[in-house]
C-alpha cells in the first residue's frame, strides 16, 4: 500500500483503476481514497482479480461499469449514477478508458460522492480492508454513517413526497413526518462537523441535539 500525504481527512472521492485484458479478464490495480488534504492508495502490484479483491457488491458495480466504459472508449460522465454497495453509497461517477502500455484497456473509475462504510467496499479479509480498520477512529466514523444512513434515506423519501404533493401540511401525523425530517436534516450538520473533529484531531464532539418533539395530535 502506497500512502501520500498526510492527516486524516474524511475522503471526498473514491479512484478505481483498473485492466481489462485483452482475453477479457478484469483486473484490480489500484483504488484510491482522495481527501481535501491527503490521499491514501492501495496498490495491487499483482494485479488482483476485482473478486478477489473487492466485496461482491463493490466488484459487480465495478465490472458492470467496465462492461459499459469498453463500449465506448475516452470518457464517460454519468453524474446523477448512484451505486448502493450494501453500507456504502457511492454517486456522481465518471469513467475514462485508454490504452494500457502492456496491452489491454485501463479504466479508470472515479466516484465524487460517498456515503456509508468504506470498508465494506473491499473484500472480508482483504489487506486494503485490515488497513482501514486499524483506525478506530475510522472505524466510529463509518458505524456512524451506517445509523446515519437510512435516516437520511428516510428524510430524502419524504421531501420526495412533499415535492410531489402526496403530503399535505396541516395534519398532525404530516406535521409529525415534518418536524422528525427537519431533525435528520440537522443530523447533516453534527455529522459534517463530527468528521472534522476527527479530521483535526479534536477529542471533543459537537454537543448532542435536544431531544425531538412531535408534532401535538391535538
Amino acid at each position: 500500500m502506497a500512502q501520500k500525504g498526510s492527516g486524516s481527512a474524511a475522503p471526498e472521492a473514491l479512484v478505481v483503476t483498473m485492466k481489462a485484458e485483452p482475453d477479457g479478464a478484469l483486473m484490480l490495480r489500484s483504488v484510491e481514497l482522495v481527501a481535501r488534504r491527503s490521499r491514501v492508495r492501495f496498490s495491487f502490484p499483482g494485479e488482483a482479480d476485482i473478486a478477489s479483491a473487492l466485496s461482491g457488491p463493490a466488484s459487480a458495480e465495478m465490472a458492470s461499469l467496465a462492461r459499459k466504459a469498453l463500449e465506448r472508449p475516452g470518457m464517460l460522465a454519468m453524474p446523477d449514477h448512484v451505486a448502493r454497495l450494501g453500507g456504502l453509497v457511492l454517486s456522481d461517477c465518471s469513467v475514462i478508458v485508454a490504452g494500457a502500455v502492456d496491452g489491454g484497456e485501463q479504466i479508470m473509475v472515479r466516484f465524487n460522492r460517498h456515503r456509508g462504510a468504506l470498508l465494506t467496499f473491499f473484500a472480508e479479509g482483504s489487506h486494503a480492508r485490515r488497513a482501514l480498520a486499524g483506525d478506530a477512529e475510522a472505524l466510529m466514523i463509518e458505524a456512524l454513517e451506517k445509523a446515519y444512513m437510512p435516516l437520511f434515506d428516510f428524510a430524502q423519501h419524504i421531501e420526495r413526497l412533499l415535492e410531489r404533493g402526496e403530503l399535505t401540511p396541516g395534519t398532525p401525523p404530516v406535521d409529525a413526518l415534518i418536524s422528525i425530517n427537519r431533525r435528520i436534516q440537522a443530523l447533516q450538520v453534527y455529522r459534517a462537523l463530527m468528521r472534522e473533529a476527527v479530521a483535526d484531531g479534536a477529542p471533543a464532539l459537537p454537543p448532542s441535539p435536544p431531544p425531538l418533539r412531535l408534532a401535538s395530535s391535538r
